[in-house]
C-alpha cells in the first residue's frame, strides 16, 4: 500500500484504521498509540502500560517501542521515522485524528509531508475478505443467542438499565471482545431510535425495540428485534408487517454494481404506498466492519456502490413519538452476486 500511494511511509494513530492493519484493539485514553512503518518494518509506540497486551502484534512479526509518562513521544517519534529510513518524501496518516494528535504529527514528520490516506483505508476495508465475513458472522451468531436469551427472560418488572447490563454480560458469556451498544426501548422510548435505557420499568403491554452490536475479533454484527409483552393489537401488527416486507423487498433487490441509495429507495417507496414513510426518519443501513458504522451507507444521497463481499444492516423503523417504534435490522453479506441474510434469529414480533 505505501508504494501503491507513492509514500516513504505511514504514521497512524489509534484508531479503526489501526486495528484494520494490525488487529490491535486496545483503549489507551488519553495516551496516543501509533503505528509508524516503511513497508517492511512495523513498529508500535504505545505506552508502557499497555505492553503485555501487545505480544500478539510482536509474535506477527512486530516490534513494540513503549514510552513511559512525562515521554517526548513527538521526539521518539522522529526518531523512529529517521530509523525506518522515512525521514524524508510523503507520510500517510489517518484524518480522523484530533487536533491535538495532527499538531504533534507536524511537528514531528513536517507538515508539508503528511498525505492524508484516510479515503484509500476506506476502499481497502469496502470489499471484506473471507476471514472478515467469518468474524462478521461470529458476532451475529453471538448476537442471535442473546436474543434467545432476552426471549427466555423478558418479564415486566425488569426496567430498561437492567436489561440493558444483562445483554452485555451474556453477550460477553458467549465471546464477544466488546458490546459497544445495548439499548433497550420501552413502549414511548421505542418511538426514540437512538434512545439506549434508563430506570423505567417495563411494563404489560409494552412494545420493547433492542438493538444490540458488539464484536467478536474485532468485527461487528449489529441487529435488532421488537418484544412485545402481551397480545399484538391489529394495526401494530399490521404496521410492522410493512417493516419486515420492507426488508424483504430491499434484500431481494440487492445485487452488486447496484447503488445502494437504489435499495434505500426500493424500501422508502415500499413504506410510502403504505402511507408510511414520514415516520421513517433515518437511512436504511450501514456498512459493518472494524467500525459499526462504515461504507456503504444505505441512504437516498449516497453515492456507494455495491460489490462482492459487502456487508451491510438493512433496518428500516417507523417511530409513532409518544406511542411506539419498530425497527427491524438484519445484517446482509454479498458472496457470488447474491445477497445473504447472516443472522437467524426470529424476524416475526416476539410475544411475551
Amino acid at each position: 500500500m505505501i508504494t501503491e500511494l507513492g509514500l516513504t511511509g505511514l504514521v497512524l494513530h489509534n484508531s479503526p484504521n489501526l486495528v484494520y492493519l494490525t488487529g490491535v484493539n486496545i483503549k489507551t485514553f488519553e495516551r496516543p498509540m501509533f503505528l509508524v512503518s516503511n513497508g517492511e518494518e512495523h513498529v508500535l509506540v504505545a505506552p508502557k502500560l499497555d505492553k503485555e497486551k501487545l505480544h500478539r502484534f510482536e509474535a506477527s512479526g512486530g516490534k513494540v517501542v513503549v514510552y513511559e509518562d512525562g515521554a517526548d513521544i513527538e521526539k521518539l517519534l522522529a526518531s523512529l521515522a529517521g530509523s525506518l529510513g522515512i525521514e524524508s518524501g510523503k507520510v500517510g496518516f489517518d484524518e480522523t485524528v484530533s487536533l491535538r494528535v495532527y499538531r504533534m504529527l507536524c511537528r514531528a514528520i513536517g507538515e508539508i509531508r503528511l498525505v492524508g490516506i484516510t479515503d484509500d483505508l476506506l476502499r481497502r476495508r469496502y470489499v471484506k475478505r473471507k476471514d472478515e465475513i467469518e468474524n462478521i458472522k461470529r458476532a451475529v451468531n453471538i448476537l442471535d443467542e442473546v436474543y434467545r436469551k432476552i426471549e427466555a427472560s423478558l418479564e415486566p418488572g425488569f426496567t430498561e438499565a437492567m436489561l440493558s447490563s444483562l445483554i452485555v454480560n451474556w453477550g460477553m458469556e458467549l465471546g464477544a471482545d466488546e458490546v459497544f451498544f445495548s439499548a433497550v426501548q420501552a413502549g414511548e422510548n421505542s418511538a426514540i431510535p437512538h434512545h439506549e435505557r434508563s430506570a423505567r420499568k417495563i411494563r404489560r403491554g409494552d412494545v420493547v425495540v433492542i438493538d444490540i452490536s458488539l464484536t467478536y475479533n474485532n468485527y461487528f454484527g449489529d441487529l435488532t428485534r421488537v418484544f412485545v409483552l402481551g397480545p399484538v393489537d391489529s394495526k401494530l401488527r399490521e404496521n410492522y408487517s410493512v417493516v419486515k416486507k420492507a426488508v424483504e423487498e430491499a434484500f431481494s433487490n440487492v445485487k452488486p454494481g447496484r447503488k445502494a441509495s437504489f435499495i434505500d429507495d426500493v424500501a422508502r417507496n415500499y413504506l410510502s404506498k403504505h402511507g408510511l414513510a414520514s415516520f421513517f426518519v433515518h437511512r436504511l443501513g450501514h456498512g459493518l466492519g472494524v467500525e459499526v458504522h462504515e461504507p456503504p451507507y444505505l441512504s437516498p444521497t449516497s453515492d456507494d456502490v455495491l460489490a462482492d463481499g459487502n456487508v451491510f444492516t438493512i433496518e428500516p423503523g417507523l417511530y409513532f413519538p409518544g406511542r411506539y417504534g419498530l425497527r427491524l435490522e438484519r445484517n446482509v453479506a454479498v458472496l457470488g452476486g447474491e445477497p445473504v441474510y447472516l443472522d437467524s434469529y426470529d424476524v416475526d414480533i416476539v410475544e411475551i
